[in-house]
Protein backbone atom coordinates (compact mmCIF):
# COMPACT_ATOMS: atom_id res chain seq x y z
CA UNK A 1 0.00 0.00 0.00
CA UNK A 2 1.56 3.33 -1.13
CA UNK A 3 0.76 6.25 0.91
CA UNK A 4 0.62 9.84 0.06
CA UNK A 5 1.84 12.55 1.75
CA UNK A 6 0.42 16.35 2.98
CA UNK A 7 2.41 19.02 3.83
CA UNK A 8 0.96 19.40 6.84
CA UNK A 9 3.98 21.36 8.09
CA UNK A 10 3.66 22.93 11.63
CA UNK A 11 5.98 24.62 13.87
CA UNK A 12 7.12 21.15 14.63
CA UNK A 13 8.64 20.73 11.58
CA UNK A 14 6.23 17.58 10.86
CA UNK A 15 4.81 16.10 8.00
CA UNK A 16 0.73 14.78 8.95
CA UNK A 17 0.90 11.87 5.99
CA UNK A 18 -2.39 10.30 4.77
CA UNK A 19 -2.76 7.03 4.80
CA UNK A 20 -5.10 7.18 1.24
CA UNK A 21 -4.41 4.93 -1.19
CA UNK A 22 -2.09 5.64 -4.58
CA UNK A 23 -3.33 2.91 -6.84
CA UNK A 24 -6.89 3.61 -8.09
CA UNK A 25 -9.39 4.46 -6.91
CA UNK A 26 -8.28 6.37 -4.26
CA UNK A 27 -10.09 6.25 -0.95
CA UNK A 28 -11.38 8.74 1.24
CA UNK A 29 -8.98 11.47 2.37
CA UNK A 30 -9.92 11.19 6.15
CA UNK A 31 -7.42 9.03 8.37
CA UNK A 32 -7.77 7.47 11.26
CA UNK A 33 -5.94 4.58 13.45
CA UNK A 34 -5.50 1.19 12.06
CA UNK A 35 -4.01 -1.99 13.39
CA UNK A 36 -0.17 -2.55 12.46
CA UNK A 37 1.75 -6.36 12.59
CA UNK A 38 2.61 -6.21 16.98
CA UNK A 39 5.92 -8.01 16.83
CA UNK A 40 7.15 -5.91 14.06
CA UNK A 41 6.85 -2.42 16.29
CA UNK A 42 8.53 -3.71 19.66
CA UNK A 43 5.61 -5.40 21.10
CA UNK A 44 6.32 -7.66 23.57
CA UNK A 45 10.14 -6.34 23.63
CA UNK A 46 12.17 -5.20 26.91
CA UNK A 47 12.08 -1.09 26.56
CA UNK A 48 15.29 0.14 27.98
CA UNK A 49 15.98 1.80 30.87
CA UNK A 50 15.32 4.92 30.06
CA UNK A 51 16.87 7.88 32.36
CA UNK A 52 15.42 11.27 32.64
CA UNK A 53 14.60 14.69 34.10
CA UNK A 54 11.19 16.02 33.87
CA UNK A 55 11.01 19.88 34.03
CA UNK A 56 9.86 19.74 36.83
CA UNK A 57 11.26 17.17 39.58
CA UNK A 58 14.07 14.93 40.07
CA UNK A 59 15.62 12.72 37.41
CA UNK A 60 14.14 8.96 37.65
CA UNK A 61 14.46 5.93 35.14
CA UNK A 62 11.88 4.32 33.52
CA UNK A 63 12.85 1.06 35.77
CA UNK A 64 12.29 2.76 39.15
CA UNK A 65 8.81 3.82 37.69
CA UNK A 66 8.25 0.55 36.45
CA UNK A 67 8.94 -1.26 39.68
CA UNK A 68 6.69 1.39 41.71
CA UNK A 69 3.64 0.80 39.74
CA UNK A 70 1.46 -1.75 37.65
CA UNK A 71 1.78 0.01 34.56
CA UNK A 72 3.54 2.72 33.07
CA UNK A 73 2.09 4.92 29.84
CA UNK A 74 4.49 7.12 28.05
CA UNK A 75 2.16 9.82 25.67
CA UNK A 76 3.96 11.80 22.77
CA UNK A 77 2.42 15.08 22.91
CA UNK A 78 3.14 18.95 21.28
CA UNK A 79 1.84 21.94 22.41
CA UNK A 80 1.39 22.92 18.46
CA UNK A 81 0.30 20.16 16.55
CA UNK A 82 -3.58 20.47 16.07
CA UNK A 83 -4.58 16.16 16.35
CA UNK A 84 -1.89 16.27 19.69
CA UNK A 85 -3.89 18.84 21.35
CA UNK A 86 -6.92 17.18 20.78
CA UNK A 87 -5.69 14.00 22.95
CA UNK A 88 -4.19 16.30 25.72
CA UNK A 89 -7.69 16.19 27.95
CA UNK A 90 -8.02 12.54 26.65
CA UNK A 91 -5.26 11.73 28.35
CA UNK A 92 -5.45 13.68 31.49
CA UNK A 93 -8.47 11.81 31.15
CA UNK A 94 -7.13 8.17 31.30
CA UNK A 95 -4.26 9.30 34.09
CA UNK A 96 -7.10 10.57 36.50
CA UNK A 97 -9.45 7.23 36.27
CA UNK A 98 -6.56 4.32 36.22
CA UNK A 99 -3.93 6.75 38.92
CA UNK A 100 -5.55 4.68 41.58
CA UNK A 101 -5.42 1.35 39.94
CA UNK A 102 -1.17 1.80 39.90
CA UNK A 103 -0.28 3.62 36.42
CA UNK A 104 1.92 6.05 36.07
CA UNK A 105 1.73 8.26 33.54
CA UNK A 106 4.81 10.28 31.29
CA UNK A 107 4.77 12.86 28.74
CA UNK A 108 7.50 13.11 26.35
CA UNK A 109 7.95 16.33 24.03
CA UNK A 110 10.38 15.81 21.34
CA UNK A 111 9.55 19.37 19.82
CA UNK A 112 13.31 21.61 19.81
CA UNK A 113 11.01 24.39 18.75
CA UNK A 114 8.32 24.92 21.14
CA UNK A 115 8.40 27.59 23.17
CA UNK A 116 8.44 27.17 27.64
CA UNK A 117 5.10 29.23 27.69
CA UNK A 118 3.44 26.91 24.85
CA UNK A 119 4.20 23.96 26.31
CA UNK A 120 3.19 25.33 30.15
CA UNK A 121 -0.29 26.78 28.76
CA UNK A 122 -0.74 22.90 27.00
CA UNK A 123 -0.14 21.53 30.42
CA UNK A 124 -2.42 23.75 32.46
CA UNK A 125 -5.18 23.40 29.25
CA UNK A 126 -4.78 19.25 29.15
CA UNK A 127 -4.47 19.03 33.32
CA UNK A 128 -1.47 16.45 32.74
CA UNK A 129 -0.23 15.34 36.44
CA UNK A 130 2.58 13.14 35.19
CA UNK A 131 6.11 14.06 34.94
CA UNK A 132 6.58 16.34 31.65
CA UNK A 133 10.30 15.50 29.55
CA UNK A 134 11.41 17.92 27.21
CA UNK A 135 15.60 17.59 27.31
CA UNK A 136 15.60 13.78 27.06
CA UNK A 137 12.52 13.34 24.74
CA UNK A 138 14.27 12.79 21.38
CA UNK A 139 16.32 10.31 23.04
CA UNK A 140 13.18 8.40 24.51
CA UNK A 141 11.11 9.08 20.87
CA UNK A 142 13.95 7.50 19.33
CA UNK A 143 14.45 4.19 21.76
CA UNK A 144 11.01 3.48 21.70
CA UNK A 145 10.58 4.23 17.70
CA UNK A 146 8.08 6.57 18.19
CA UNK A 147 6.29 7.58 14.81
CA UNK A 148 3.90 10.60 15.49
CA UNK A 149 3.08 12.86 18.25
CA UNK A 150 0.33 11.35 19.14
CA UNK A 151 2.03 8.12 20.11
CA UNK A 152 1.45 6.47 23.59
CA UNK A 153 2.90 3.29 24.81
CA UNK A 154 1.83 1.30 28.07
CA UNK A 155 4.60 -0.74 29.65
CA UNK A 156 4.45 -3.08 32.14
CA UNK A 157 6.13 -3.69 35.62
CA UNK A 158 9.16 -5.84 34.25
CA UNK A 159 9.46 -3.21 31.04
CA UNK A 160 7.97 -5.14 28.44
CA UNK A 161 5.99 -3.08 25.62
CA UNK A 162 2.54 -4.58 26.05
CA UNK A 163 0.87 -1.44 23.20
CA UNK A 164 1.73 1.41 20.84
CA UNK A 165 -0.36 3.88 18.87
CA UNK A 166 -3.30 5.65 19.43
CA UNK A 167 -5.18 6.40 22.19
CA UNK A 168 -8.74 5.53 20.41
CA UNK A 169 -10.51 6.73 17.22
CA UNK A 170 -12.31 10.04 18.04
CA UNK A 171 -10.26 12.16 16.06
CA UNK A 172 -8.05 11.78 13.26
CA UNK A 173 -7.00 13.77 10.02
CA UNK A 174 -10.00 15.45 8.49
CA UNK A 175 -12.80 14.29 10.70
CA UNK A 176 -13.59 14.55 14.93
CA UNK A 177 -16.29 11.91 15.82
CA UNK A 178 -18.52 13.06 19.35
CA UNK A 179 -16.85 9.56 20.65
CA UNK A 180 -14.37 7.41 20.05
CA UNK A 181 -15.47 3.75 18.51
CA UNK A 182 -12.21 2.11 19.67
CA UNK A 183 -10.78 2.83 23.07
CA UNK A 184 -7.31 1.12 22.48
CA UNK A 185 -5.39 2.93 25.15
CA UNK A 186 -7.77 2.03 28.00
CA UNK A 187 -8.50 -1.14 26.81
CA UNK A 188 -4.62 -2.17 26.79
CA UNK A 189 -4.20 -0.72 30.33
CA UNK A 190 -6.79 -2.51 31.70
CA UNK A 191 -5.60 -6.26 29.89
CA UNK A 192 -2.22 -5.24 30.79
CA UNK A 193 -3.34 -4.81 34.91
CA UNK A 194 -5.16 -8.52 34.48
CA UNK A 195 -2.25 -9.95 33.31
CA UNK A 196 -3.25 -10.73 29.62
CA UNK A 197 -1.90 -9.54 26.20
CA UNK A 198 -4.25 -6.41 24.57
CA UNK A 199 -6.16 -8.05 22.04
CA UNK A 200 -5.05 -5.08 19.76
CA UNK A 201 -1.55 -4.47 20.77
CA UNK A 202 -0.05 -1.98 17.97
CA UNK A 203 -2.19 0.52 15.99
CA UNK A 204 -0.57 3.34 13.31
CA UNK A 205 -1.56 6.52 15.27
CA UNK A 206 -2.64 9.66 13.35
CA UNK A 207 -0.86 12.85 14.14
CA UNK A 208 2.17 14.66 13.17
CA UNK A 209 5.02 12.50 11.78
CA UNK A 210 8.32 12.65 14.27
CA UNK A 211 11.35 13.66 12.04
CA UNK A 212 14.07 11.73 14.62
CA UNK A 213 16.92 11.85 12.35
CA UNK A 214 18.20 8.79 10.09
CA UNK A 215 16.56 5.34 10.42
CA UNK A 216 19.24 3.09 12.01
CA UNK A 217 19.79 -0.82 11.83
CA UNK A 218 18.45 -2.43 15.01
CA UNK A 219 21.40 -2.82 16.66
CA UNK A 220 21.68 -6.22 18.32
CA UNK A 221 22.44 -6.52 22.31
CA UNK A 222 25.95 -7.05 23.03
CA UNK A 223 24.81 -10.08 24.95
CA UNK A 224 21.72 -12.21 23.99
CA UNK A 225 19.79 -14.21 27.29
CA UNK A 226 16.69 -16.10 27.40
CA UNK A 227 15.42 -13.76 30.12
CA UNK A 228 15.63 -10.34 28.71
CA UNK A 229 15.21 -11.10 24.81
CA UNK A 230 14.90 -14.84 24.07
CA UNK A 231 11.46 -15.13 26.43
CA UNK A 232 10.09 -12.35 24.76
CA UNK A 233 10.81 -13.13 21.45
CA UNK A 234 8.64 -16.71 22.33
CA UNK A 235 6.31 -15.00 24.26
CA UNK A 236 4.65 -12.48 21.53
CA UNK A 237 5.33 -15.34 18.71
CA UNK A 238 4.90 -19.11 20.35
CA UNK A 239 3.54 -19.00 23.61
CA UNK A 240 0.17 -18.33 22.65
CA UNK A 241 -0.12 -22.23 21.01
CA UNK A 242 2.70 -23.26 23.11
CA UNK A 243 1.91 -23.41 26.62
CA UNK A 244 -0.13 -25.72 29.36
CA UNK A 245 -3.60 -25.48 27.79
CA UNK A 246 -2.57 -23.97 24.22
CA UNK A 247 -3.19 -26.14 21.04
CA UNK A 248 0.82 -26.79 20.65
CA UNK A 249 2.06 -30.07 21.26
CA UNK A 250 4.58 -29.03 23.49
CA UNK A 251 5.10 -25.98 25.70
CA UNK A 252 7.62 -23.09 24.70
CA UNK A 253 7.18 -20.95 28.07
CA UNK A 254 10.26 -22.00 30.26
CA UNK A 255 13.89 -21.50 30.28
CA UNK A 256 14.31 -25.30 30.03
CA UNK A 257 11.48 -25.88 27.32
CA UNK A 258 13.33 -23.18 24.78
CA UNK A 259 16.86 -24.55 25.63
CA UNK A 260 15.82 -27.80 24.94
CA UNK A 261 14.12 -27.27 21.75
CA UNK A 262 16.25 -24.53 20.54
CA UNK A 263 17.61 -26.57 17.77
CA UNK A 264 14.19 -27.56 16.23
CA UNK A 265 12.96 -23.67 16.79
CA UNK A 266 16.06 -22.76 14.73
CA UNK A 267 14.96 -25.08 11.55
CA UNK A 268 11.58 -23.71 12.07
CA UNK A 269 12.38 -20.47 12.11
CA UNK A 270 14.71 -20.78 8.89
CA UNK A 271 12.15 -21.93 6.99
CA UNK A 272 9.51 -19.71 7.42
CA UNK A 273 7.46 -23.14 9.09
CA UNK A 274 6.79 -21.53 12.60
CA UNK A 275 5.23 -19.04 13.05
CA UNK A 276 2.91 -19.81 10.53
CA UNK A 277 2.71 -17.37 7.76
CA UNK A 278 2.88 -17.53 3.92
CA UNK A 279 1.98 -14.34 2.40
CA UNK A 280 4.83 -12.93 0.20
CA UNK A 281 6.81 -9.56 1.60
CA UNK A 282 6.27 -6.70 -0.46
CA UNK A 283 8.75 -3.44 -0.32
CA UNK A 284 7.29 -0.62 0.50
CA UNK A 285 4.07 -2.49 2.29
CA UNK A 286 5.45 -4.22 5.32
CA UNK A 287 2.81 -3.43 7.12
CA UNK A 288 -0.08 -4.51 4.58
CA UNK A 289 -1.00 -7.01 6.81
CA UNK A 290 -2.23 -6.26 10.65
CA UNK A 291 -2.02 -9.93 11.89
CA UNK A 292 1.42 -11.11 9.49
CA UNK A 293 3.07 -13.37 11.88
CA UNK A 294 6.33 -13.65 10.13
CA UNK A 295 9.65 -13.67 12.58
CA UNK A 296 11.57 -11.02 11.04
CA UNK A 297 15.11 -11.50 9.90
CA UNK A 298 16.75 -9.41 13.54
CA UNK A 299 14.73 -11.95 15.68
CA UNK A 300 16.61 -14.40 13.57
CA UNK A 301 20.03 -13.34 13.76
CA UNK A 302 19.21 -12.33 18.10
CA UNK A 303 18.05 -16.56 18.47
CA UNK A 304 21.31 -17.58 16.54
CA UNK A 305 23.47 -15.10 18.74
CA UNK A 306 21.76 -17.00 21.44
CA UNK A 307 22.36 -20.24 20.56
CA UNK A 308 25.44 -19.69 19.67
CA UNK A 309 26.34 -18.12 22.94
CA UNK A 310 25.19 -21.66 24.35
CA UNK A 311 21.94 -20.13 25.53
CA UNK A 312 22.71 -17.94 28.98
CA UNK A 313 19.55 -17.68 30.91
CA UNK A 314 20.10 -14.49 32.61
CA UNK A 315 19.09 -12.56 34.96
CA UNK A 316 15.58 -13.85 36.09
CA UNK A 317 14.56 -10.83 37.71
CA UNK A 318 14.40 -9.30 33.83
CA UNK A 319 12.25 -12.16 32.92
CA UNK A 320 8.81 -10.53 31.48
CA UNK A 321 5.68 -10.91 33.36
CA UNK A 322 3.65 -14.13 32.34
CA UNK A 323 0.18 -13.60 30.97
CA UNK A 324 -2.79 -15.18 31.41
CA UNK A 325 -4.74 -16.51 29.14
CA UNK A 326 -8.41 -17.53 29.07
CA UNK A 327 -9.52 -21.41 29.91
CA UNK A 328 -12.21 -21.25 27.30
CA UNK A 329 -13.36 -18.43 25.31
CA UNK A 330 -11.11 -15.57 23.87
CA UNK A 331 -14.12 -13.33 23.61
CA UNK A 332 -14.69 -13.46 26.73
CA UNK A 333 -18.64 -14.57 28.10
CA UNK A 334 -20.57 -15.22 24.69
CA UNK A 335 -24.30 -14.34 24.33
CA UNK A 336 -24.48 -17.43 22.29
CA UNK A 337 -23.31 -21.02 21.80
CA UNK A 338 -24.22 -24.01 19.54
CA UNK A 339 -22.78 -27.29 19.35
CA UNK A 340 -22.72 -30.44 17.41
CA UNK A 341 -25.96 -32.52 18.47
CA UNK A 342 -23.78 -35.79 19.52
CA UNK A 343 -20.38 -36.24 20.76
CA UNK A 344 -18.05 -37.29 17.72
CA UNK A 345 -15.90 -40.54 17.66
CA UNK A 346 -12.04 -40.19 15.97
CA UNK A 347 -9.75 -42.99 15.39
CA UNK A 348 -6.34 -43.74 16.97
CA UNK A 349 -4.85 -44.35 13.61
CA UNK A 350 -5.26 -43.50 10.12
CA UNK A 351 -7.21 -41.41 7.66
CA UNK A 352 -10.59 -39.94 8.12
CA UNK A 353 -12.82 -38.43 5.82
CA UNK A 354 -14.21 -34.90 5.97
CA UNK A 355 -17.41 -34.98 9.09
CA UNK A 356 -20.06 -33.04 7.81
CA UNK A 357 -22.78 -31.46 10.61
CA UNK A 358 -25.64 -30.05 10.56
CA UNK A 359 -26.32 -27.51 13.78
CA UNK A 360 -29.93 -25.78 13.99
CA UNK A 361 -29.19 -22.09 15.72
CA UNK A 362 -33.50 -21.75 15.79
CA UNK A 363 -33.27 -18.24 16.16
CA UNK A 364 -36.73 -16.64 16.20
CA UNK A 365 -35.15 -13.07 14.51
CA UNK A 366 -32.07 -11.95 12.70
CA UNK A 367 -28.69 -10.80 14.17
CA UNK A 368 -25.79 -9.47 13.57
CA UNK A 369 -22.53 -10.40 15.24
CA UNK A 370 -19.98 -8.48 16.73
CA UNK A 371 -17.23 -11.68 17.10
CA UNK A 372 -17.32 -15.52 16.27
CA UNK A 373 -15.44 -18.51 17.89
CA UNK A 374 -14.73 -21.94 16.74
CA UNK A 375 -13.39 -24.34 19.21
CA UNK A 376 -13.07 -28.18 19.31
CA UNK A 377 -12.95 -29.71 23.00
CA UNK A 378 -10.46 -32.25 21.73
CA UNK A 379 -7.83 -29.63 19.92
CA UNK A 380 -4.87 -32.18 19.56
CA UNK A 381 -7.01 -34.07 17.38
CA UNK A 382 -8.46 -31.38 15.13
CA UNK A 383 -7.26 -30.17 11.78
CA UNK A 384 -9.60 -27.33 11.13
CA UNK A 385 -13.09 -26.73 10.90
CA UNK A 386 -15.00 -24.62 8.83
CA UNK A 387 -18.33 -23.16 9.80
CA UNK A 388 -21.12 -22.46 7.01
CA UNK A 389 -24.21 -20.30 7.13
CA UNK A 390 -26.58 -21.26 4.65
CA UNK A 391 -30.28 -20.48 4.15
CA UNK A 392 -32.37 -23.51 5.67
CA UNK A 393 -34.54 -24.25 2.74
CA UNK A 394 -30.65 -24.78 1.18
CA UNK A 395 -29.58 -27.79 3.51
CA UNK A 396 -30.93 -30.20 1.08
CA UNK A 397 -28.34 -29.07 -1.65
CA UNK A 398 -24.95 -30.66 -0.02
CA UNK A 399 -22.10 -29.08 1.33
CA UNK A 400 -20.95 -27.57 -1.78
CA UNK A 401 -23.78 -24.57 -1.61
CA UNK A 402 -22.10 -23.70 1.83
CA UNK A 403 -18.48 -23.80 0.89
CA UNK A 404 -18.66 -21.68 -1.41
CA UNK A 405 -20.81 -19.06 -0.72
CA UNK A 406 -21.71 -19.62 3.73
CA UNK A 407 -18.16 -19.26 4.93
CA UNK A 408 -19.14 -17.95 8.89
CA UNK A 409 -16.50 -19.36 11.02
CA UNK A 410 -13.27 -21.21 11.57
CA UNK A 411 -10.78 -23.21 13.77
CA UNK A 412 -7.41 -23.77 13.33
CA UNK A 413 -4.37 -24.16 15.91
CA UNK A 414 -3.87 -20.86 16.80
CA UNK A 415 -6.63 -18.89 14.72
CA UNK A 416 -9.84 -19.16 15.89
CA UNK A 417 -11.36 -16.34 16.98
CA UNK A 418 -12.72 -13.31 14.48
CA UNK A 419 -13.66 -10.11 15.87
CA UNK A 420 -15.09 -7.07 13.37
CA UNK A 421 -14.23 -3.32 14.09
CA UNK A 422 -16.44 -1.60 15.99
CA UNK A 423 -19.54 -0.37 14.02
CA UNK A 424 -19.60 -3.38 11.85
CA UNK A 425 -21.07 -7.01 12.10
CA UNK A 426 -21.85 -9.82 9.73
CA UNK A 427 -25.50 -10.65 9.79
CA UNK A 428 -26.72 -14.07 10.70
CA UNK A 429 -30.44 -14.38 9.45
CA UNK A 430 -33.15 -16.23 11.54
CA UNK A 431 -33.38 -18.91 8.67
CA UNK A 432 -30.07 -19.73 9.19
CA UNK A 433 -28.29 -23.46 9.43
CA UNK A 434 -24.83 -23.80 10.17
CA UNK A 435 -23.15 -26.62 8.63
CA UNK A 436 -19.74 -27.95 10.63
CA UNK A 437 -17.03 -29.11 8.29
CA UNK A 438 -14.68 -30.98 10.59
CA UNK A 439 -11.25 -32.77 9.43
CA UNK A 440 -9.83 -34.80 12.01
CA UNK A 441 -6.04 -36.08 12.35
CA UNK A 442 -5.64 -39.12 14.15
CA UNK A 443 -2.40 -38.66 16.74
CA UNK A 444 -2.25 -42.21 18.30
CA UNK A 445 -5.13 -42.26 20.71
CA UNK A 446 -8.59 -42.60 20.09
CA UNK A 447 -10.70 -39.39 21.29
CA UNK A 448 -13.97 -38.10 21.57
CA UNK A 449 -14.71 -34.00 20.23
CA UNK A 450 -17.74 -32.39 20.22
CA UNK A 451 -17.22 -29.11 18.24
CA UNK A 452 -19.03 -25.76 19.33
CA UNK A 453 -19.41 -21.83 17.75
CA UNK A 454 -20.04 -19.06 19.76
CA UNK A 455 -21.30 -15.88 19.03
CA UNK A 456 -21.10 -12.14 20.54
CA UNK A 457 -23.96 -10.10 19.49
CA UNK A 458 -23.79 -6.51 18.53
CA UNK A 459 -26.09 -4.41 21.21
CA UNK A 460 -27.33 -2.31 17.96
CA UNK A 461 -27.40 -2.92 13.80
CA UNK A 462 -24.21 -1.48 12.46
CA UNK A 463 -23.10 1.09 10.41
CA UNK A 464 -21.67 -1.38 8.32
CA UNK A 465 -22.51 -5.56 6.95
CA UNK A 466 -19.67 -7.41 6.52
CA UNK A 467 -19.65 -9.86 3.74
CA UNK A 468 -17.99 -12.53 3.31
CA UNK A 469 -17.67 -13.91 -0.21
CA UNK A 470 -16.34 -17.06 -2.73
CA UNK A 471 -14.32 -16.40 -5.51
CA UNK A 472 -14.59 -19.82 -7.07
CA UNK A 473 -14.06 -22.47 -10.01
CA UNK A 474 -16.40 -25.28 -9.68
CA UNK A 475 -14.83 -26.64 -13.20
CA UNK A 476 -11.29 -27.80 -11.38
CA UNK A 477 -9.68 -30.08 -13.80
CA UNK A 478 -5.98 -31.28 -12.87
CA UNK A 479 -4.35 -33.23 -14.66
CA UNK A 480 -2.32 -36.36 -13.75
CA UNK A 481 1.44 -36.38 -12.95
CA UNK A 482 2.09 -32.52 -13.24
CA UNK A 483 3.50 -30.24 -10.74
CA UNK A 484 2.81 -26.83 -11.68
CA UNK A 485 -1.06 -26.45 -13.08
CA UNK A 486 -1.67 -23.27 -12.93
CA UNK A 487 -6.43 -22.66 -12.64
CA UNK A 488 -8.28 -19.65 -12.46
CA UNK A 489 -11.48 -18.17 -10.82
CA UNK A 490 -13.27 -14.34 -11.23
CA UNK A 491 -15.54 -12.73 -9.61
CA UNK A 492 -17.46 -9.69 -11.03
CA UNK A 493 -17.95 -6.37 -8.83
CA UNK A 494 -21.69 -5.37 -9.50
CA UNK A 495 -21.39 -2.42 -6.07
CA UNK A 496 -18.27 -0.52 -4.92
CA UNK A 497 -17.12 -2.74 -2.02
CA UNK A 498 -14.50 -2.21 1.21
CA UNK A 499 -12.00 -5.25 0.81
CA UNK A 500 -10.63 -6.05 4.50
CA UNK A 501 -9.29 -9.83 4.46
CA UNK A 502 -8.67 -13.16 1.96
CA UNK A 503 -8.59 -16.73 2.69
CA UNK A 504 -7.68 -18.97 0.10
CA UNK A 505 -8.85 -22.28 0.57
CA UNK A 506 -7.18 -25.36 -1.12
CA UNK A 507 -6.51 -29.14 -0.50
CA UNK A 508 -3.48 -31.14 -0.36
CA UNK A 509 -2.75 -30.76 -3.91
CA UNK A 510 -2.29 -27.00 -3.35
CA UNK A 511 0.90 -24.82 -3.95
CA UNK A 512 0.38 -21.21 -4.12
CA UNK A 513 -2.41 -18.72 -4.19
CA UNK A 514 -3.01 -15.34 -5.77
CA UNK A 515 -5.46 -12.47 -5.49
CA UNK A 516 -5.53 -9.85 -7.74
CA UNK A 517 -8.03 -6.90 -8.95
CA UNK A 518 -8.68 -5.93 -12.64
CA UNK A 519 -10.09 -2.39 -11.93
CA UNK A 520 -12.78 -0.88 -14.85
CA UNK A 521 -9.61 1.10 -16.66
CA UNK A 522 -8.17 -2.51 -17.29
CA UNK A 523 -5.31 -1.39 -14.67
CA UNK A 524 -4.23 -4.84 -12.36
CA UNK A 525 -3.16 -4.67 -9.00
CA UNK A 526 -1.60 -7.69 -7.42
CA UNK A 527 -3.18 -8.03 -3.89
CA UNK A 528 -1.93 -10.95 -1.96
CA UNK A 529 0.55 -13.46 -2.97
CA UNK A 530 1.22 -16.99 -1.09
CA UNK A 531 4.00 -18.67 -2.93
CA UNK A 532 4.07 -21.33 -0.86
CA UNK A 533 0.36 -22.82 0.35
CA UNK A 534 0.09 -24.83 3.07
CA UNK A 535 -2.77 -26.75 3.19
CA UNK A 536 -2.05 -27.71 7.30
CA UNK A 537 -2.65 -23.43 8.07
CA UNK A 538 -6.18 -21.67 6.68
CA UNK A 539 -4.51 -18.77 7.57
CA UNK A 540 -6.70 -15.79 7.24
CA UNK A 541 -4.66 -12.49 6.01
CA UNK A 542 -6.02 -9.06 7.38
CA UNK A 543 -5.48 -5.96 5.98
CA UNK A 544 -4.48 -2.99 8.23
CA UNK A 545 -6.52 -0.72 5.91
CA UNK A 546 -9.45 -1.75 4.01
CA UNK A 547 -8.89 -1.32 -0.26
CA UNK A 548 -11.82 -0.20 -2.17
CA UNK A 549 -12.89 -2.06 -5.41
CA UNK A 550 -15.01 0.20 -7.55
CA UNK A 551 -18.11 -1.17 -8.78
CA UNK A 552 -17.19 -3.07 -12.29
CA UNK A 553 -13.93 -4.27 -11.20
CA UNK A 554 -13.00 -8.18 -11.52
CA UNK A 555 -11.59 -10.05 -8.79
CA UNK A 556 -9.29 -12.81 -9.58
CA UNK A 557 -8.23 -15.93 -7.85
CA UNK A 558 -5.45 -17.71 -9.37
CA UNK A 559 -3.96 -21.19 -7.98
CA UNK A 560 -1.51 -23.39 -8.49
CA UNK A 561 -1.49 -27.38 -7.72
CA UNK A 562 1.31 -30.05 -7.78
CA UNK A 563 -0.34 -33.47 -8.44
CA UNK A 564 2.75 -35.09 -9.05
CA UNK A 565 4.70 -38.02 -7.49
CA UNK A 566 7.09 -35.33 -5.85
CA UNK A 567 4.15 -34.16 -3.58
CA UNK A 568 4.22 -36.41 -0.56
CA UNK A 569 0.67 -35.53 0.33
CA UNK A 570 -0.61 -36.39 -2.94
CA UNK A 571 -2.97 -39.30 -2.51
CA UNK A 572 -2.53 -40.35 -6.07
CA UNK A 573 -0.72 -38.76 -8.65
CA UNK A 574 -2.12 -41.07 -11.09
CA UNK A 575 -5.45 -39.71 -11.03
CA UNK A 576 -7.38 -36.30 -12.68
CA UNK A 577 -8.39 -34.66 -10.08
CA UNK A 578 -11.73 -32.70 -10.23
CA UNK A 579 -13.37 -30.20 -7.70
CA UNK A 580 -14.69 -31.94 -4.41
CA UNK A 581 -15.51 -31.69 -0.63
CA UNK A 582 -12.95 -34.30 0.64
CA UNK A 583 -8.81 -33.64 1.05
CA UNK A 584 -8.44 -36.04 -2.17
CA UNK A 585 -10.58 -34.16 -4.19
CA UNK A 586 -9.08 -30.50 -5.03
CA UNK A 587 -10.61 -26.74 -4.80
CA UNK A 588 -10.35 -23.44 -5.96
CA UNK A 589 -11.90 -21.12 -3.35
CA UNK A 590 -10.45 -17.32 -2.62
CA UNK A 591 -12.90 -16.73 0.30
CA UNK A 592 -12.93 -12.21 0.81
CA UNK A 593 -14.72 -9.93 3.54
CA UNK A 594 -16.10 -7.05 2.28
CA UNK A 595 -18.79 -4.41 3.39
CA UNK A 596 -20.20 -1.00 1.66
CA UNK A 597 -18.24 2.27 1.34
CA UNK A 598 -21.64 3.73 2.50
CA UNK A 599 -23.19 1.58 4.94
Amino acid sequence: MDWKVWLGLGSLGALVVLASQASPPEASSKQGPYEIPAARHGVGTLVPDLRFRPMQGKEVTLQSLAQSSKVVVVALTSATCPLTKRYGPTLASIESEFSAKGVRFVYVNPSQVETESEVQAMIRSAGFKGPYVRKEATAIAQSLKAMTTTDVFVIDSRRTLRYRGAVDDQYGIGFNRPAPKQTYLRDAIEAVLKGQAPRIAATWAPGCVLELGAKKPTAQPEKVTYTEHISRLMQVNCVTCHRPGGVGPFRLDTYQDVKDRAAMIKFATDRGIMPPWFAADTPGHEDRWSNNRRLSEADKVMLQAWIDAEMPEGNRSLAPLPLSYSEEWDMGKPDAIFEVPQPLSVQATGFMEYIHVDVDPQLSEDKWVEAIEVLPTAQGVVHHILVFAVPRSQRGLGQDFGGLRGFFGAYVPGNHTLWYPKGFAKKLAKDTVFQFQIHYTPNGTAAVDRPRIALKYASNPPEHEVRTRGIFNISLRIPPRVNHHMQKAFLRVDEDMMLWSFMPHMHVRGKAFRYEVEYPDGKTELLLDVPRFDFNWQLKYDLSKPILIPKGSRMIATAWYDNSEANPSNPDPSKTVFFGDQTFDEMLIGYIDTSSPNR
